[in-house]
């Protein structure tokens, strides 16, 4: 029937603009996660990891628990450093 093919063809479409929608939003979220980390990792050396751990200890537990591979590896960065950056 002529009118089954345009529903079809109109969820297709429906769905072909939200599954963009969906791969713009987790590019930006990506994006975001990056530069949060960017920022971070300019951030913590300025904090020894007893303090870090003392003052963030939920921030960075979810750090570690976070599914980006970057955030984990900031998170063990800092909670395992030996030594502490020079701050301007």
């Amino acid at each position: 029937m002529p009118g089954e093919k345009i529903s079809v063809i109109v969820h297709a479409t429906e769905l072909r603009e939200s599954m963009l929608r969906i791969i713009r939003a987790n590019k930006m979220r990506i994006e975001q996660i990056e530069l949060a980390v960017h920022v971070m990792s300019q951030l913590l050396p300025c904090v020894s990891p007893l303090e870090a751990m003392e003052r963030f200890k939920a921030e960075l537990l979810r750090g570690f628990l976070h599914p980006a591979e970057d955030v984990r590896r900031l998170v063990l960065k800092q909670v395992c450093a030996d030594s502490v950056c020079e701050c301007m």
